[in-house]
């Protein structure tokens, strides 16, 4: 009796407390859907707002304001054929939009430092009219645009999105607003919602009884049912506990893999390393190595791996790997040996584990030794080169044009070496291939080699921290809202 006494406890108390935190669950969708249909709906309003500010013509704008610059100069679209122009714009993307409130332009008077209505898609024009309560979001993002959310004027509550207006100069004449009733967004978001948490709701009465009915039965042997949960979540536990372990030490191993920007700025005081991985981990990596025990030669690679993401992350960890190798067999071996070793063995490596596995998979490198003694650099690379900047003459050494891995060329691959004699204060840059190749700027076009070498000449004379900020601002303000396409890699040393 007890026992089934204490089982009919157990089964109230899970049946409730499914019940309970399935409507807390409930409420806390409900609540945060809401909070992403407001979002949604300003992300809307702002691609319309933005849309129409690219189509109205600012100039033709600015002409209006100046012409008719009296309130209600102007009380029909049919005045004027550039006003109606303007307003036909509004008038078309509110009805494309399915939009149910006006569309309309503000100008704000820096003098009086008050807002004034322009052109409107409505029959009503509000010509100068002052808007007597503007939201505080509207004054402080004039210039640059932007969503505001939930706010009160003296016409109701509203979800709005503005955009800037701009002239031939490129100055910002006004602002086109796209505004949505807070009540309709309201209405529509919980009519929406009410049915999804209806569903739910049903599915949770589903649930129940199937887990009352189940439970009922699993406790009828509740000894047996106890001795297996013990056993399950035991096992659970250690799994959880295993895979835990198992991500936390490879996160560690990685990190230790790159973490190598200390390490060069003990042997190059004025340095710096541009790493922007597309995702979370990078196909692309760097490496830093010496090859004797005074320290008196170091190899530097920079290299690009096939694919980007995990993918390359995968390859990067190989090749890292096959490096420290092959340069730790060997401490007299040449750039040029150590590619045609690291070759071979992706290739090799790669074979063993899947024979269907990409012909194409391999690595971009550059990789370069530096003799501090016989004050040399030894430079050997694959489809990647390396530039050097000596009294503001620029130096390119190109890789040869052959990758590491793949079975697209010949296995066995023979790497050109290179070697030039430092002078203090050169420059040596090495790159992988994702900042060349960024699209942005106002053609959407490439970045490219050529402005990229342009651009290292012109910050040459600048410390490496100095270069580090320009290298990123320049990329930031290149690629814009554009996606970045790919792992970037950059690192400059000065040898002294």
């Amino acid at each position: 009796m007890k026992i089934k006494s204490f089982s009919r406890r157990i089964l109230f108390i899970v049946l409730g407390s499914f019940v309970i935190t399935n409507a807390y669950y409930v409420y806390n969708v409900y609540s945060g859907e809401i909070e992403t249909a407001e979002r949604s709906t300003l992300r809307r309003l702002e691609g319309i707002s933005r849309t129409i500010a690219t189509q109205f013509n600012g100039t033709i704008y600015k002409m209006l304001l100046e012409r008719y610059s009296q309130k209600d100069e102007i009380h029909t679209k049919f005045e004027d054929p550039f006003y109606r122009e303007l307003a036909e714009i509004l008038e078309r993307a509110a009805e494309t939009n399915d939009l149910h409130t006006d569309i309309y332009t503000l100008t704000l008077d820096s003098i009086e430092d008050k807002f004034y209505f322009g052109i409107s898609s409505g029959e009503n024009q509000y010509y100068r009219h002052e808007y007597s309560t503007p939201p505080e979001l509207l004054r402080k993002h004039y210039n640059e645009g932007g969503v505001i959310p939930a706010y009160r004027d003296e016409h109701g509550t509203w979800l709005s999105s503005f955009s800037p207006i701009k002239d031939h100069k490129k100055q910002v004449i006004g602002v086109v607003q796209v505004d949505m009733p807070f009540d309709k967004f309201i209405m529509e978001a919980r009519a929406e919602l009410i049915i999804n948490i209806l569903y739910s709701l049903l599915l949770i009465l589903v649930v129940s009884g199937l887990m009352f009915y189940w439970l009922r039965k699993l406790l009828s042997n509740e000894e047996k049912m106890v001795i297996q949960l013990e056993d399950t979540n035991e096992l659970i536990a250690q799994k959880n506990k295993d895979i835990t372990a198992s991500i936390s030490y490879a996160r560690r191993i990685q990190r230790s893999l790159m973490d190598s920007k200390d390490e060069l700025g003990s042997y190059f005081k004025n340095s710096f390393i541009y790493y922007k991985p597309k995702d979370i981990v990078s196909g692309d990596y760097y490496w830093i190595q010496t090859l004797n025990k005074n320290s008196s030669k170091i190899a530097i690679a920079v290299a690009d791996c096939t694919g980007h993401g995990v993918p390359g992350a995968l390859v990067s960890v190989l090749g890292i790997t096959f490096l420290r190798d092959i340069v730790n067999s060997s401490e007299n071996m040449m750039p040029n040996k150590i590619l045609s070793e690291l070759n071979f063995r992706i290739i090799e490596t790669f074979k063993q584990k899947d024979k269907e596995f990409s012909t194409k998979d391999g690595m971009d490198i550059s990789l370069c030794l530096i003799d501090f003694e016989q004050r040399s650099i030894c430079f050997s690379g694959a489809y990647r080169p390396m530039i050097i900047i000596r009294n503001n003459e620029l130096i390119e050494i190109a890789g040869d044009k052959k990758p590491i891995g793949g079975t697209h060329f010949k296995e066995d691959r023979e790497f050109t070496l290179h070697e030039e004699f430092y002078q203090s204060g050169d420059w040596i840059y090495m790159f992988s291939d994702g900042y060349v190749d960024q699209f942005g700027g106002e053609k959407k076009r490439k970045y490219m080699k050529k402005r990229f070498k342009e651009k290292l000449l012109e910050i040459n004379p600048l410390s490496g921290s100095e270069q580090l900020d320009v290298i990123r601002g320049e990329m930031n303000a290149w690629k814009g809202d554009l996606e970045q396409i790919d792992d970037i890699t950059v690192m400059g040393i000065q040898l002294i």
